[in-house]
């Protein structure tokens, strides 16, 4: 059958003498290659560029090319006119972009160019390792170890968890951010909160926790393990909105964080794994540390945490430069001495959140362009925030992501106040789906 054409919208152009760093995915996590970029300019002495392949419509990228890979907002484009922003499974996408000829053609381009040519994804899937064009390099675990990991253990009966004398946390098994999760104390609940979803399940008895931090890391070797900053998550109920750092915890269960992080992260890498990940907790009014998950991919607070650690080491600790490190030389090699320093700046605060849609809404105002992310953790100011991947006036919102809010501020008081205001600001851009765009 004849490959069909997902492309809905480019925009840019790459310059044939520079090399090109690819990422495929959500637009959200792209800032990474931005950084991979600059370290790999600086160790050859070559001019970067990047190429951004999402599913993501939005008003404004920050890639020298663009390609938007979605085919029900491409159809959707053709039928009704104006923009539209639709959520597309991990899996699909990948399944879109290497079925495009768009994409293989430029990819294909790429290679003749340079070779080899590296991308970085949120997820390894083994529908991208095994259906780009040769010569291109995912930075990224073997997917087939990915998949096992991000695979969450099942249980047969759900009614174990389920009684009158308390809740249980049922969860799909896959699914980022909680979207394949709900609270439950009963059956119909289950029904209610997981419509739709396909099973099995993993039931967990609902654990009544003060706290829900989490601890990103990055594998080179079982030996090789870096742990960074512990984050405070924002929840709605299952769902992650957020995070904010440094943590409020005190400073031994910290400790006790990047301790039992660093332990899970080296279990992965006896399993193969190699890369970023990051694993969820949770604090009892105890002080009890109860593992939730891994995630085995990249984690919503990934950008921002690598531009803090940057900052704070004036560029010497590059996180997307460790992870390319050790994907490709099972190593951190000369950057070992910076993998040991991924830490925050002192005395800043700083935390992103997600503006999420239940419903379908029309994007009836524009938000101004957003600076460079790198811009907010420069130093230049103590008090600063942007929001980024808002999709623009004229653009329908099929439910889900509409903007992601980032802030920079001097106490975590002063940052709480600076996302609320943003949020605030973000919510005033959407009408009910009646009102006519585009």
């Amino acid at each position: 059958m004849e490959n069909v054409e997902a492309v809905c919208h480019r925009e840019g152009t790459l310059d044939p003498s520079a090399e090109t760093l690819v990422w495929i995915g959500k637009v959200r996590s792209a800032p990474l290659i931005a950084l991979l970029a600059e370290a790999v300019a600086a160790r050859t002495g070559r001019p970067t560029q990047t190429l951004l392949v999402t599913p993501d419509r939005v008003a404004h990228y920050h890639a020298d090319a663009v390609v938007v890979v979605n085919a029900e907002a491409g159809r959707l484009e053709a039928l009704e006119g104006g923009r539209h922003k639709v959520p597309v499974r991990e899996p699909d996408f990948y399944a879109q972009v290497v079925e495009s000829p768009t994409c293989r053609r430029l990819l294909e381009d790429l290679v003749a160019r340079q070779a080899e040519v590296w991308a970085n994804t949120f997820a390894s899937h083994p529908i991208l390792s095994e259906g780009l064009p040769d010569g291109v390099r995912l930075i990224g675990p073997p997917a087939d170890v990915a998949l096992w990991l991000n695979h969450k253990p099942t249980a047969l009966a759900a009614a174990r968890w389920i009684n009158e004398e308390g809740a249980a946390y049922v969860a799909g098994p896959t699914g980022t951010s909680g979207s394949q999760s709900c609270f439950a104390r009963s059956e119909a609940d289950v029904f209610e909160g997981l419509a739709g979803r396909d099973g099995p399940f993993l039931v967990q008895p609902h654990v009544e926790a003060v706290a829900s931090p989490s601890v990103i890391g990055c594998v080179a070797n079982p030996k090789e393990v870096l742990v960074g900053p512990v984050a405070d998550q924002v929840l709605e109920g299952p769902r992650w909105l957020g995070c904010h750092l440094p943590s409020e915890l005190p400073e031994p269960l910290q400790a006790e964080l990047r301790r039992l992080t660093a332990r899970v992260g080296r279990a992965m890498a006896e399993e193969g794994y190699r890369g970023i990940f990051g694993c969820d907790w949770l604090v009892t009014p105890e002080e009890r540390l109860w593992f939730v998950e891994v995630n085995a991919r990249k984690v919503g607070s990934v950008v921002e945490v690598a531009l803090a650690c940057r900052w704070a080491t004036d560029g010497a600790c590059n996180l997307a430069a460790l992870e390319m490190a050790a994907v490709r030389d099972g190593t951190f090699g000369p950057l070992a001495g910076a993998a040991r320093s991924l830490r925050t700046p002192p005395g800043v605060h700083f935390g992103v959140e997600f503006v999420k849609e239940r419903r379908r809404v029309a994007v009836v105002h524009d938000l101004p362009a957003p600076p460079p992310e790198a811009d907010l953790f420069a130093g230049q100011r103590p008090a600063d925030g942007a929001v980024f991947d808002h999709p623009g006036a004229g653009t329908l919102l099929h439910k889900g992501f509409l903007a992601r809010l980032v802030a920079v501020a001097e106490s975590r008081g002063a940052l709480v106040s600076l996302l609320a205001e943003q949020r605030r600001y973000v919510e005033a851009t959407v009408a009910e789906e009646a009102v006519r765009v585009g």
